[in-house]
């Protein structure tokens, strides 16, 4: 725009030299030419502003998407993990049990029975 501006002042400046052209309108021709030019280039402006804006908010949405997913996989990881290390939990207690002599259902249940838990015959 500004470079459109310069060439306008210059124009006008050689056509204040040129006497000749301006009994033919050449200089009214290249006014007319210079607005209409500056008008399609603020019309052109205005459309890539638009597109721009478009873009911009297009983007904003995709990366708010990305994050979101981003923290519900993180925190579908940490339950899955929560619940492995309760069954891994869950079966060593199991084990410990069978190993003194108790079955896993009578530990699932609370069951002890007569027997102390200290009282292991080995």
């Amino acid at each position: 725009m500004d470079q459109l501006e310069a060439q306008a002042r210059q124009a006008v400046i050689d056509a204040q030299d040129l006497g000749a052209l301006r009994s033919v309108g050449a200089e009214t021709l290249w006014q007319d030419w210079a607005l209409r030019h500056r008008a399609e280039l603020n019309s052109e402006l205005a459309r890539i502003r638009l597109r721009r804006e478009h873009a911009v908010a297009r983007l904003a949405r995709s990366f708010g998407k990305r994050d979101a997913l981003g923290r519900l996989q993180q925190e579908a990881e940490s339950r899955a993990l929560r619940k492995h290390r309760a069954a891994e939990e869950a079966a060593l207690a199991i084990g410990s049990a069978v190993a003194v002599g108790r079955s896993g259902s009578d530990l699932l249940t609370g069951d002890l029975g007569d027997q102390d838990v200290g009282d292991c015959s080995w």
